[in-house]
């Protein structure tokens, strides 16, 4: 009860501040706009080896997904700590050779929890950040093969599990209870996230005429939508 209590009355003086100088917390849901060259690399090779799809796995180019995290503002200065979910899925179906209908799923996820510094103008119920976020987590790759009819009910198999590394150069733009971050991601290190290991499971029949090295390359820009509490 005393715990019940001490909380609700940090959340109400928090509630009560503004962004000359605060502190609070943020959540809400982001999208990036990323055509990952790399996974659409051996999305590709999928669809060009296999003339029995009746419906094409498409590209990736859209990873979006849950965020939430705390920030500081105070004298033109914005700190935070932002954790970042993004995900997509794609599908491809067709019969396989006993005539059954067959969809195969792939899913990219990337986990991450960023560190965000910015300045700019900080006042009573108004903000304008110029900043960038260094974004550190996990690459998934996960796969999954069943009849189409019962596809929801067959488990994932994780194919590829990296380090991910991005930064993000945003404008944040906070007015009262929201703010607004269109963003431009830049991946780190790309060498790090090669496909090649995804393309030796989903095409294993091809792999001689297919690169070693096939980088995900995760660029693109973004936009998030915020909720908090301070201010």
């Amino acid at each position: 009860m005393k715990k019940t209590i001490l909380i609700a009355v940090i959340l109400l003086i928090i509630s009560n501040m503004s962004f000359g100088q605060a502190a609070g917390l943020q959540g809400g849901f982001a999208m990036q706009f990323t055509k990952p060259d790399g996974l659409n690399y051996v999305v590709d090779r999928y669809n060009e080896t296999r003339s029995f799809l009746t419906e094409e796995m498409e590209h990736f180019n859209n990873l979006d997904g849950f965020n939430y995290g705390i920030f500081y503002a105070g004298e033109g200065l914005w700190l935070d700590m932002m954790y970042t979910h993004r995900s997509q899925t794609r599908s491809a179906v067709g019969f396989d050779a006993t005539n059954q209908n067959i969809e195969r799923q792939l899913r990219a996820v990337i986990h991450s929890f960023g560190m965000g510094l910015g300045y700019g103008v900080t006042e009573d119920q108004f903000a304008f950040i110029f900043g960038s976020r260094l974004n550190v987590g996990l690459l998934k790759i996960r796969t999954k093969v069943g009849a189409v009819d019962e596809i929801r009910q067959e488990d994932w198999e994780d194919i590829y599990d990296q380090l991910h590394f991005d930064l993000d150069i945003h404008i944040k733009i906070g007015l009262p209870y929201i703010i607004i971050e269109p963003y431009y991601s830049f991946q780190l290190f790309p060498s790090i996230n090669n496909m090649a290991e995804v393309n030796e499971v989903l095409n294993p029949n091809t792999l001689q005429n297919d690169p070693e090295e096939i980088p995900f390359k995760s660029n693109g820009f973004g936009l998030r939508f915020l909720l908090y509490i301070g201010g």
